[in-house]
């Protein structure tokens, strides 16, 4: 007898949760209108004028030294074609010095030089 009514009521309580209405689904969620987004190269409505960009590597090496000089201490410096800037200074390495210069098409360069007498500080003594 205990064993009927255990089973009638794990039954009724089967049919009652599964009786049980679905959630209805939530209501979508409303956005605020935004404004259509600028075409390229417009600018976006009350932004701050901006400058022309500079295309990448636009600034060109510059040799401090004029070129390869070895009996003088340089520098070049400019922008790479990944718009990093660079500097690099001649320096010794044991009786070589590294000498760096700008090509003709403006890319920077490196000579390693060995000096009969010796280098210091960047330049063949």
């Amino acid at each position: 007898m205990k064993r009927l009514i255990v089973l009638f009521l794990v039954a009724a309580i089967l049919l009652v949760g599964c009786a049980k209405k679905a959630p209805e689904a939530a209501a979508p969620i409303s956005t605020p209108a935004t404004p259509p987004a600028p075409s390229v190269g417009q600018a976006m409505p009350g932004a701050a004028p901006q400058a022309e960009a500079k295309p990448v590597g636009d600034e060109k090496c510059t040799d401090s030294d004029g070129g390869k000089d070895y009996a003088v201490k340089g520098k070049i410096y400019g922008v790479n074609d990944f718009a990093i800037k660079y500097e690099k200074e001649d320096n010794c390495v044991k009786d070589y010095v590294n000498e760096y210069y700008c090509s003709e098409t403006g890319k920077p360069q490196t000579d390693v030089h060995k000096c009969p007498n010796g280098c210091k500080d960047g330049v063949c003594i």
